[in-house]
């Protein structure tokens, strides 16, 4: 981070990463501070499960960054702007910011946000400032809230059924691995056909020309003797040519299912490293937001666009109009454009051999989704030949020659073919071979194609799409092999167990109907509590009891209530110090050997923290 003269500054802006803030520190003068938050600044550590309310403290190292920007304000810096990123996780971000600037007498703090990280967008950004969406931020509380009561609940549940070693489910990952286990008991269960192919030969205009016969059905052997028995010595087909253009719809935009999956195909890198790549490219300002779920792009870039293609390819490459878009996702949100160069004449980016060759990809696949796909003048040969069991022999042949290469001038190979000659209405048809053939099994899914599955059920969203698959490789359920995606023996384990705890959280459907009420939520369509209320309802069952077991030591001498300790999921080398009978509000850490006294400190010193709002807000809970 820059060091700048606290005399000169009059504007604190706040971003998610370092290496976002430093790209916009550079597009600005003397009088900015850009402090990065470095992702939440609180985590959510207990829940009231009487309210389904959560328990937050500030992650480490946080408050300290937070008085910081109080500092400046207090010294008549007081433009601060919350300009984390422009989603459902940066909404929650800005507003626990914004919240602790509030307790602190501050209200000047002001929401911005960008699309992209560029000077343009940026100063655009200072003059259009807007408040804090307050339905996205309950949408954000609700998923974190049953994220973690169903992820603590369940992963305990798992751990000890597996004695330990399977240690975690969550509400996304679980049905993640569930993909991944239900194409292997597809394959496993494959039964395999056997069928046969029937090849003969023709001549057209003095050459030969190889086809495929057919009878509208998979042949069988004797299907395959009784077609030699026809062609032998040659038989009459009557035979049909017509000729039509035909042009496929250019490519879409990429999504960030979509920009996983190509690029990680275009440039052979695992989708944890391209994910990265498309971070850092997200930061420098030379793409676009990279968590999105829309395909198509603003009509300024489209424009953009169009005028760079025009000038290096000529008109006949531009588009007549902007696409329309494409039939929406499940549950898509398009909150942004998709994945985009923020400057289309940028042909090299800052960075290492992998991020170029990521960026190159998008620059590719953006031109050529911004292009007219390739013209072909289509020639269909149809041939018609005598009866077998009252279904006539059938051969279709395709030949396609370009007209215009359209996109494919972008490097692409297409083919381009000739039309066949059909001089005659007839034409003698010989035999030429049969060959048993058997069908194959589907393949194993690799990283990007679980990632499509996700986005076609609906489940997760394109934050969740690469750090579930880290996390399914990180817990060892699932190892990735050559052939793809394959789960280990704890994998099969922990997906049977959760398939028996709770088969609804390995339903495609219902996991589905939970992001659909979360954007619901999001919209203003649906009130969180009774989300809340209702998803408690058809957790608890399963879970049959708290998440933790409290031991308790004392009666708190100031607060006069019960005080327990219980290990904590998040720091198994600690136990949490909670004070009341409702046994999960936490307060604070506490050394894992502690004493009556250690507890008492421990909760005395969380006294000043939002623990202590909660105390006040609700003191029913400790009655």
């Amino acid at each position: 981070m820059l060091r700048l003269s606290p005399r000169l500054l009059k504007n604190v802006m706040i971003v998610e990463s370092p290496s976002k803030a430093k790209s916009i520190q550079g597009y600005l003068d003397d009088s900015w501070l850009v402090m990065a938050s470095r992702g939440h600044v609180v985590e959510l550590m207990n829940i009231d499960p009487v309210n389904m309310t959560g328990m937050w403290q500030f992650t480490e190292g946080k408050e300290a960054l937070l008085q910081k920007v109080i500092e400046f304000s207090r010294k008549g810096k007081d433009n601060i702007f919350l300009a984390t990123d422009p989603d459902r996780e940066g909404e929650l971000i800005a507003n626990d910011i914004n919240d602790y600037l509030l307790k602190h007498k501050i209200d000047t703090a002001q929401r911005v946000f960008f699309n992209e990280v560029t000077k343009a967008a940026v100063h655009e950004a200072m003059e259009s400032p807007g408040p804090l969406n307050a339905n996205l931020i309950e949408a954000g509380n609700a998923r974190r809230i049953i994220d973690w009561y169903f992820g603590i609940g369940a992963s305990k549940k798992l751990r000890n059924s597996t004695k330990n070693v399977a240690r975690s489910a969550g509400r996304v990952q679980s049905p993640a691995l569930s993909i991944i286990r239900d194409r292997e008991d597809e394959i496993a269960n494959f039964a395999k056909a056997s069928y046969f192919v029937v090849k003969a030969k023709m001549m057209l205009n003095k050459k030969p020309v190889v086809i495929n016969l057919t009878l509208g059905k998979r042949l069988m052997e004797e299907d395959c003797e009784n077609i030699k028995k026809v062609l032998n010595g040659g038989a009459t087909f009557k035979i049909e040519a017509s000729v039509k253009e035909i042009q496929n719809s250019p490519p879409h935009y990429l999504d960030t299912a979509s920009c996983l999956k190509e690029c990680s195909k275009a440039t052979k890198l695992p989708v944890a490293k391209v994910s990265k790549a498309l971070q850092k490219l997200f930061e420098i300002g030379a793409i676009t937001y990279i968590r999105t779920d829309s395909t198509t792009i603003s009509h300024d870039a489209w424009c953009n666009i169009q005028e760079y293609v025009k000038a290096k390819y000529g008109p006949e490459y531009t588009q007549s109009s902007k696409r329309k878009k494409n039939k929406k996702t499940l549950h898509a949100q398009e909150a942004h454009e998709a994945i985009r160069p923020t400057n289309i004449h940028a042909e090299k980016v800052t960075g290492d051999t992998e991020v170029q060759s990521v960026y190159e990809c998008i620059r590719l696949r953006t031109l050529e989704a911004s292009m007219p796909a390739p013209l072909f003048s289509q020639q269909q040969v149809t041939l018609t030949g005598p009866l077998i069991d009252d279904v006539p022999l059938m051969a279709k042949l395709f030949k396609k020659v370009v007209i215009h290469n359209g996109s494919s001038v972008m490097g692409r190979k297409i083919a381009n073919e000739r039309h066949l000659v059909v001089e005659n209405d007839t034409v003698k048809v010989t035999y030429d071979s049969c060959a048993v053939t058997t069908t194959k099994p589907p393949t194993l899914l690799g990283p990007v194609d679980v990632i499509e599955k996700m986005k076609s059920l609906g489940i997760g969203r394109p934050s969740t799409y690469a750090s579930i698959l880290e996390t399914l490789e990180g817990r060892t359920y699932v190892e990735l092999s050559k052939s793809g995606l394959k789960s280990t023996e704890l994998g099969k384990t922990a997906n049977e167990i959760i398939k028996t705890i709770f088969p609804d959280w390995v339903d495609y459907g219902f996991s589905s109907a939970l992001e659909k009420d979360l954007d619901a939520i999001a919209r203003g369509d649906l009130k969180k509590m009774d989300f809340l209320t209702d998803f408690k309802k058809k957790l608890n069952e399963p879970l049959s009891g708290e998440p933790y077991k409290k031991k308790f030591i004392g009666i708190h001498p100031k607060h006069h209530l019960n005080m327990y300790v219980s290990y904590s999921f998040r720091n198994a080398t600690g136990r949490t110090a909670c004070l009341g009978d409702l046994g999960l509000i936490r307060f604070a850490m506490c050394p894992k050997k502690a004493s009556i006294e250690d507890v008492i400190a421990s909760i005395d010193g969380a006294s000043d923290n939002a623990m202590k709002d909660y105390l006040t807000q609700h003191p029913d809970h400790f009655a």
